[in-house]
């Protein structure tokens, strides 16, 4: 029974350290906590039920100790109160919010039982481009709720985006004018470091114990997703969020952030380096030259440079969408679905009429390459490189075998021709130093005096081959018989 579980709103309430303890436990005696759904250095998040409503819900506790961080607790209250607001279908609202008698502060918020974007492209890839853009403007339409108040999310990522089936069976409103069944409900979650204009409609003080919650020169945010200006610290507007949701977008039809690496690298290129070419791995042909201008305009490094509004990104979203729209739509996958976001289209999916967008126009070597690239992003993000750098070091690898079996042969052949060029050297030198066969005089021919032996120098003398013996022998009897005659030579006679 619901008021037999144990309690944590009173003194006598069990004080337990780990986050999964509190499981069982009743809060403000109506929130029992069922399940933990995630926690972190500051507090927990809890699948809880209302006891009385039995209704579910997610409820963020915020730990005892953060109670001595005043802007903490401050910005804890901030995100009760935004999220209160911002009564939007593609919001989690709040619900309630409150203080434990231990000091702890608890924020409930609606329960989104669907599958994060992080998720989604961690474990299928890159998106569909037409999925990619109905989740997109979905996000846009949050966003531009949220400003219309004066807030500036400033954290928007694929984390912080859930996508949930919609049920045919209870089928809710379209997301957006266009949107087929298979298209997820989206919704933009965790506005706990938000920027609230104090001057806007709520009137909501920037400050926690006197102290400015958003100091000048403070950073809040992630690195692959904020602004240039968001990252040096500076002041930022909604101009920022757009950013973000340009660098989302172009995750999801790229399967990568524009930039990737460390945090310091990933501002060093943020701040120098233009974004890459935007590519799918999925649909090449469907990334136009309209949908990549918008990309490289929301990544604009100067502010000044971006769309001044999500109500004109939305506007170019939708004629975009207009463009790849089809009869039959790609299905897309949301909590934990059969069906993969990554659409490939068959011979089922292309059985009605498909309007396709006309390729743009380019080399076609360029879109294999983009492609390419884009194949390449799951060992850049292993690798923690750059898709460039990860071509370079497959390309490399795939190289260094080949020039080394190129070397190895060249050396081969180089020692058979060395090997050859002795060989003949040591014919050569062998002909030349054997004996000389003297020809047998002719008996008409007169009788010549033996020449001298030419001379050598001490040197030749050394490295002269030695002769054989049988012929130094015969040559010292023929030169002691100086007398005799030279036809009982040649016969042998004395």
């Amino acid at each position: 029974m619901p008021d037999e579980a144990p309690r944590s709103d009173g003194g006598e309430a069990p004080r337990v350290g780990k986050a999964s303890q509190r499981l069982g436990l009743v809060l403000a005696d109506r929130y029992r906590l069922d399940r933990l759904l995630g926690q972190g250095a500051t507090g927990a998040v809890y699948l809880a039920e209302h006891v009385h409503m039995r209704k579910r819900f997610a409820l963020k506790l915020l730990h005892h100790s953060a109670k001595a961080s005043p802007e903490l607790v401050a910005r804890f209250e901030r995100e009760a109160i935004t999220a209160g607001h911002l009564d939007h279908p593609n919001v989690a609202t709040a619900s309630d919010f409150g203080r434990l008698d231990d000091g702890s502060f608890f924020l409930v918020l609606e329960y989104v039982d669907g599958r994060s974007l992080r998720d989604t492209i961690d474990h299928e890839g890159a998106l569909h481009p037409r999925v990619a853009l109905g989740v997109a403007r979905q996000i846009l339409a949050a966003l531009a709720a949220a400003h219309a108040l004066g807030i500036v999310h400033r954290d928007v990522k694929p984390d912080n985006v859930m996508l949930v089936a919609r049920s045919r069976s209870s089928p809710s409103a379209a997301p957006f004018p266009g949107a087929t069944d298979d298209d997820p409900l989206v919704k933009v979650l965790d506005f706990g470091i938000a920027k609230v204009d104090a001057s806007g409609s709520l009137g909501v003080e920037a400050t926690a114990g006197g102290t400015p919650l958003t100091r000048v020169g403070a950073v809040y945010g992630t690195p692959a997703y904020m602004a240039p200006e968001q990252a040096a610290g500076g002041e930022v507007d909604a101009r920022a969020d757009l950013y973000a949701i340009g660098s989302v977008l172009f995750e999801m039809i790229a399967g990568r952030p524009p930039f990737t690496g460390e945090a310091m690298e990933i501002f060093a290129q943020m701040l120098v380096d233009a974004p890459p070419r935007l590519a799918s791995p999925i649909a090449p042909e469907l990334v136009s030259d309209e949908l990549r201008a918008l990309v490289d305009a929301l990544l604009a490094k100067a502010r000044e440079a971006r769309p001044s509004s999500a109500a004109e990104v939305i506007a170019r979203v939708d004629a975009l969408l207009g463009m790849l729209s089809s009869a039959d739509a790609p299905p897309a996958s949301a909590g934990g679905g059969a069906t993969p976001i990554g659409w490939t289209p068959n011979a089922t999916s292309m059985a009605g009429p498909i309007v396709v967008v006309p390729p743009s126009p380019g080399s076609p070597w360029l879109r294999r390459l983009d492609a390419a690239l884009a194949r390449l992003d799951p060992l850049a993000r292993r690798l923690r490189l750059s898709p460039r750098r990860a071509a370079v070091v497959v390309a490399c690898a795939i190289l260094a075998p080949i020039v080394l079996l190129v070397a190895l042969a060249t050396r081969r052949s180089n020692v058979d021709d060395d090997a050859d060029a002795r060989s003949a050297r040591r014919e050569r030198r062998h002909i030349s130093s054997a004996p000389a066969v003297a020809e047998p005089p002719s008996a008409s021919a007169p009788p010549t005096a033996s020449a001298p032996p030419p001379t050598r120098s001490r040197r030749h003398r050394r490295h002269a081959p030695a002769a054989p013996a049988a012929t130094a022998s015969a040559s010292a009897s023929a030169s002691s018989s100086a007398s005799a005659d030279p036809l009982q030579q040649w016969i042998g006679f004395p």
